[in-house]
Formats: C-alpha cells, structure tokens, sequence
C-alpha cells in the first residue's frame, strides 16, 4: 500500500453561512465554520487529477480544528447537480445564478448530498491537532474514473459550532490535506525480444 498526499494548494474549502446568505467567504483565511445546529456548513473538493491510478484503500480528509471540542462532525458527498463555483457560493446558491439542487445551504439529503447508511462521522472532535475524516475509497475511484462528478464533500454538525483552519490560513502547517491510500495497478510481465543482426 502506498499513501498519498494532496496538500491544501490543490483543496477548495469555504462555508456557508444561514445568516448572511448571499456572502461568499472563499477569501477568509482564518477559518471555515461547520455547525451550530446546522446553521453553518462548509463544502470541500480536492482536483481528482491527483488520485493516483490503482486500486483505492483508504481516503481521509484531515482538518485542524480550534473550536468545537468534543462535538460530531458529519461529512457527506456532495450530488453531480451541484457543481458549485469556489469564488461565489453561498447559502443561498451554488454559484452566482443557480440555486442549490434541493434547498439553500445544500441541505437536502438525496438531492444535494448523498447519506450513506454510516456516513463518515467524528465522535468527540479534538480541538487543536489534525482530526482525521475517514471517507469511503468508492467514492476517490469514483470521482477519479468519471463516473462521478468530484463535487467533493459537505460537513455539518448539530451539537456543537467548531472552526477549523482553511487552505489559505498562513501558518502552512495547519492547513487541511487529503491523504489517499492505493495499491498501484499491476504491471505482467512480458517477454523481451531481440532481434539479432545477421
């Protein structure tokens, strides 16, 4: 098994904000807000580019979160209709003219988000250190081959209001990264020919 790592100047993340609807908070560099009773959610996506070829094992978003010790944080993976513009997405819209698939704060399950039947959850977050998000490798070999749109992920959280560090935060050490875990696709062997002059 090899790992991965996709480091925060290949990662999108910003937040959406129930209160200030139409603001779009892509330029904030202190912090991206998940939570208080789901009035804040923040969307996430990495270029599927970078996911290796071969066989995927294992995929993890890791975030360094200051606030929310000891809540539940809930990631969900963000539906092909919601193709949502970095630089202008807000509660309200997934991009400048066109609305969130289902509801405002991309907030309908089944229609902006997919629920798995054990979604990726932390239990008890620890504030001040990388928190891993365990998510399912099906869904990397997915946006990879094309048979998703890589709409990347959305986190929320109902018992509790954490903050973690965004891509742009200045101390480079705290930003968020992806790690990728694969087995590399097999190469046969094959025999060598040589043709030898007469």
């Amino acid at each position: 098994m090899i790992t991965a790592t996709i480091p925060a100047a290949s990662i999108q993340d910003t937040w959406l904000n129930s209160s200030n609807s139409f603001t779009n908070y892509s330029t904030n560099t202190t912090a991206v807000y998940v939570g208080n009773g789901n009035l804040y959610r923040s969307v996430v996506r990495f270029d599927q580019t970078l996911i290796p070829a071969g066989t995927i094992t294992g995929m993890r978003f890791y975030a360094w979160y200051y606030q929310g010790d000891g809540g539940t944080i809930v990631a969900n993976v963000i539906k092909d209709a919601n193709a949502w513009v970095y630089a202008t997405c807000c509660w309200a819209k997934q991009k400048t003219s066109t609305n969130w698939a289902g509801s405002a704060g991309c907030n309908t399950d089944g229609t902006d988000y997919d629920t798995d039947a054990s979604p990726p959850t932390i239990v008890n977050l620890q504030i001040n250190q990388y928190t891993p998000m365990v998510l399912l490798p099906a869904t990397a070999t997915a946006w990879r081959d094309g048979t998703r749109i890589n709409n990347g992920i959305v986190l929320s959280s109902l018992d509790t209001i954490a903050r973690y560090y965004p891509t742009e935060y200045t101390t480079v050490g705290n930003r968020p990264y992806f790690e990728i875990d694969y087995d590399p696709p097999t190469v046969s062997a094959k025999s060598l020919f040589f043709r030898i002059p007469f």
